[in-house]
């Protein structure tokens, strides 16, 4: 295996590992499953769980959302100032996903 082969499956697995940190969460909350309708709220109390995986996990979803994650600005704020690196990388990048509507994140 090559060193290159060898950080793209480390990478693949990190990204597995995150998405059942989220799912687990999700499920806990019961909005997971078939027909599950996660909203940006559910989202936003990811960014407030014990595990760093499951908080940056809803920094990026939210992320993903783009304008539609508005409300969770004021939440990704306050997740610029989490303990854990990687959490406050993910919610500076969503902040910047959202666009103009995350304006007030900018001192």
């Amino acid at each position: 295996m090559t060193h290159h082969t060898r950080q793209r499956t480390v990478g693949l697995i990190r990204i597995i590992y995150l998405c059942l940190a989220v799912l687990l969460f999700l499920t806990s909350r019961g909005v997971a499953g078939e027909h599950a309708n996660t909203t940006v709220s559910d989202l936003i109390d990811a960014l407030k769980d014990p595990n760093p995986v499951v908080r940056r996990g809803g920094a990026i979803t939210l992320g993903g959302l783009g304008a539609q994650a508005a409300a969770a600005v004021p939440a990704l704020i306050e997740a610029l100032q989490d303990p854990n690196p990687p959490v406050r990388e993910a919610a500076a990048s969503s902040l910047g996903s959202i666009g103009a509507q995350a304006q007030a994140a900018i001192p």
